[in-house]
């Protein structure tokens, strides 16, 4: 139920969980150690710098609003995005290296067109919606798989395979 604003440096710990409502970094925030999980119930502005590992994991999960997401030119690792009844609207080219699982709620990447970098997997839940933009989704990862739980497949926009 608190905001956090990081201005200075902080660093997660490993299999540490870090509850906000919503978070600004301003500095530098490290989340580098494995299975590092932060969990986001308003917005995500990052202003400063956002380090990562691959094992860990960000997660926006609010029941009540709809949230915004500035990623500020840093990547994610495993994403998350559980927003019961709203949309997560996306400012800025996103990069996740890690999967991209939409739980619940509509990624809204048509408000802003922005461009998506996947690394990992994409698993969009049934009842969950992708509402594309004129942005391009680059799947650049490995052996990567995508599973739409829809009834009907849903439209993600313009993909490049690199």
């Amino acid at each position: 139920s608190k905001d956090a604003i990081i201005n200075h440096v902080v660093t997660i710990q490993a299999s540490e969980e870090v509850f906000v409502r919503d978070l600004t970094i301003n500095g530098t925030l490290h989340a580098s150690a494995t299975y590092a999980e932060i969990r986001v119930k308003g917005d995500w502005t990052n202003t400063g710098t956002f380090n990562t590992s691959t094992t860990g994991e960000v997660t926006f999960n609010s029941m009540t609003a709809i949230q915004t997401v500035k990623p500020g030119g840093s990547s994610f690792p495993d994403l998350i995005l559980n927003n019961t009844g709203f949309s997560i609207n996306i400012y800025e080219n996103i990069d996740i290296n890690g999967d991209l699982t939409l739980t619940n709620g509509t990624l809204d990447l048509d408000t802003r067109d922005q461009n998506v970098n996947i690394e990992g997997n994409v698993v969009i839940a049934s009842g969950a919606t992708w509402a594309k933009g004129d942005g391009t989704v680059t799947f650049d990862g490995g052996t990567q798989t995508y599973t739409d739980n829809n009834g009907s497949t849903t439209n993600i926009g313009d993909i490049v395979v690199d």
